[in-house]
């Protein structure tokens, strides 16, 4: 289990919030009624000592799987102020050279999976190499101009409950790749 404070900036300290809680594969839920102290710290009670109520941190214990994020959101109740943020406390992530990667489960049992690089050079032509199950694929993709690639990736293959997906990226500067499990068994909590 791992313990996480929230901060946020920018938002009015006398508005009444709502904290919300979103896991993959499912609608976000209220958790907590919220209010943001002097220090911006996220809390369930402001300090009050004439009445003799102390300050409560929200303290947000949680457990998850590897490369599983877990999104929040502090709103306004009345909906005129909102901020989203997002940890992934265990991340799937290779660095190779200047090169990193990351994988982060988006459907249930990895059934979609965000493939994030960084640190390629601005516009660059790579390969990408695949492996899911018994199927593989080479391709060849480009950079954005700020050096990184995003894509989505379906890593079920039809007839097999679950197995595990590769995916390398080889450019000029560095090689780099990750391995994902995926289908039954792959979601185990750290």
């Amino acid at each position: 289990m791992i313990t996480y404070k929230l901060f946020a900036s920018g938002l009015p300290k006398d508005v009444e919030y709502t904290l919300w809680m979103r896991l993959v594969g499912a609608n976000p839920q209220a958790v907590a009624n919220a209010f943001i102290n002097k220090d911006g710290l996220v809390v369930n009670a402001m300090s009050d000592p004439v009445h003799n109520v102390a300050e409560d941190p929200i303290n947000l214990r949680l457990v998850a799987g590897r490369g599983e994020p877990k999104q929040f959101a502090v709103i306004a109740n009345d909906g005129g102020y909102q901020v989203f943020g997002q940890v992934v406390p265990f991340p799937i992530e290779k660095t190779g050279g200047p090169c990193s990667i990351s994988a982060t489960m988006v459907g249930q049992n990895y059934s979609a999976v965000s493939i994030v690089v960084t640190g390629l050079q601005s516009k660059e032509e790579f390969q990408i190499d695949q492996r899911s199950g018994s199927e593989a694929g080479r391709a060849k993709a480009t950079a954005a101009e700020d050096g990184t690639y995003r894509t989505l990736v379906f890593p079920f293959v039809k007839d097999q409950s679950s197995g595990k997906f590769k995916f390398g990226v080889t450019a000029k500067a560095c090689a780099v790749g990750v391995e994902v499990p995926w289908g039954q068994g792959s979601y185990v909590i750290q």
